[in-house]
């Protein structure tokens, strides 16, 4: 079984913080992962436990010993995982659950609460977690992972030690997947999640379909008259896909008017770009003002009337 922290890629200067502060043995009670979805946070979180709990309490995990493989299998007494799983929050029935695992006897071994997604704590869950943060227990490790620290209830955030994580590189992500292209590592972001879900041949195909749906949204005379509109239309998700995916080709144009081919996300769109140049920015940027309100509002707008109104205001040639 190999060590957790193998399997984490960039966040070098991070890791480095972390390993430094176990192996003084200075590493803080409680931690806060703050940075971008789908970048490693919880990988590097759960190998943290791993090289807590090792039963060579050196600081760094062996990845050998029971201890190890009972913490990388999610089978360990002494690790614990709380998420939002199935609701939209973080209950104080889940917080309890916590404190009864802590009353149970350690003999002296480290033991972590991985809380992920810890800006879904309900106000009831978060201030109980805030007692248990105001007199922790020995030997016993917090780790919350958040999008952002702000979220966070600020009593919370000033008893924990917040470690910022910043979106994988390129490089990196050509690591985690060697055979993507380069128009996907761009597109993902910097996120490993996002690379893997846009990795789906169907999400591919309908990236595909959306862009041919862009291009004649802008050149197409009958646009309007199309009933493929309201079949795009019909499914608010489809259509919450749509209006992302138009916001992302909408700000590559802008780029791609500009000559800064480095800085687009679909660069293999390039020409269709092209074929939009007539477009003016002044209007791009109206036009991607529109489609940010519409996906705020998405469950109240008439979704068809909206597309077509879209296109009568900004594509229409009078």
């Amino acid at each position: 079984m190999a060590r957790l922290i193998e399997s984490v890629y960039g966040h070098q200067n991070q890791k480095d913080i972390l390993v430094q502060a176990m192996v003084k043995k200075i590493l803080p009670h409680a931690i806060v992962f703050s940075g971008c979805q789908g970048v490693g946070k919880f990988k590097l979180a759960h190998a943290v436990a791993q090289m807590l709990i090792c039963e060579h309490k050196n600081g760094v995990a062996c990845g050998e010993c029971g201890s190890c493989v009972r913490v990388a299998k999610n089978q360990s007494e002494n690790f614990k995982v709380i998420s939002a799983e199935n609701s939209q929050q973080i209950k104080i029935d889940q917080i309890r659950s916590v404190l009864d695992f802590l009353s149970l006897s350690s003999h002296n071994q480290n033991r972590v609460i991985l809380i992920d997604q810890a800006q879904l704590l309900n106000p009831q869950a978060a201030n109980s977690l805030l007692k248990t943060l105001e007199e922790p227990f020995d030997n016993v490790f917090f780790i919350l992972i958040v999008p952002d620290v702000r979220l966070l209830m600020a009593t919370i955030k000033s008893r924990a030690q917040v470690i910022h994580f910043n979106a994988l590189s390129k490089q990196d992500l050509k690591m985690i997947k060697s055979d993507a292209e380069d128009w996907l590592l761009v597109a993902s972001r910097g996120s490993a999640a996002r690379l893997f879900e846009l990795s789906n041949v169907h999400l591919i195909d309908k990236r595909n379909e959306f862009l041919k749906f862009y291009e004649s949204f802008w050149l197409n005379k009958e646009f309007i008259l199309n009933s493929v509109v309201k079949d795009y239309v019909k499914d608010r998700t489809a259509a919450r896909q749509i209006i992302q995916d138009w916001l992302q080709m909408t700000r590559d144009l802008i780029y791609f008017k500009q000559n800064e081919f480095d800085l687009l996300i679909n660069a293999d769109f390039k020409l269709v770009y092209r074929d939009l140049l007539f477009v003016t920015p002044q209007k791009l940027f109206s036009f991607a003002q529109a489609l940010i309100q519409a996906e705020r509002e998405i469950d109240k707008v008439d979704l068809t009337l909206f597309f077509e109104s879209l296109w009568v205001k900004y594509a229409r040639v009078s």
